[in-house]
């Protein structure tokens, strides 16, 4: 593959430094940006040598990219490597954007029940192993994961324990 231009270069890196913004990784986001301004399909040596990745870590970054159906697997005649190209349409892409998010926080609705639930467990077994002394650590426990479970933003340096 020969060198990125400047421009695609740019767009590329400003692609990566977006995605991080939107919740995607960095490097997911550089390797769809350098498929999506491809002419032609691309292989995930084509990429790693592009993007100077490791091979594992574009392997990784397509699977993502797979399960988001934001990239097209292609094979190529001839050629037993798989090749990867973005569709090119502004609506279908949105559209699959849209359909993944719904997905996803539709998952994460029907997850919150069972971390509860899972959560309440875990203090129940630290109250068993802690005996007399758990009743103080359960409350700052369970108040602590009553925080994080309303999707509270925690600053690194807030303080979790209650008030005396």
């Amino acid at each position: 593959m020969p060198a990125l231009s400047p421009l695609v270069r740019s767009f590329v890196s400003h692609f990566g430094e977006m995605g991080s913004r939107w919740g995607i990784n960095r490097t997911v986001g550089q390797i769809y940006a350098l498929i999506f301004v491809s002419p032609q399909p691309l292989n995930a040596d084509d990429i790693a040598e592009a993007l100077e990745f490791s091979r594992s870590n574009v392997s990784m970054g397509l699977k993502e990219l797979q399960a988001w159906r934001l990239v097209n697997l292609r094979h190529l005649p001839g050629d037993r490597r798989e090749y990867f190209d973005a569709p090119t349409d502004a609506w279908d892409i949105f559209r699959t954007l849209a359909e993944e998010s719904a997905w996803w926080e539709e998952s994460l609705q029907r997850a919150r029940p069972v971390h509860a639930e899972l959560a309440e467990a875990a203090l129940d077994a630290l109250t068993a192993a802690l005996g007399d002394r758990s009743s103080r650590v359960r409350g700052t426990a369970a108040w602590a994961i009553g925080q994080l479970a309303d999707d509270d933003q925690v600053d690194a340096g807030q303080d979790l324990r209650p008030e005396r």
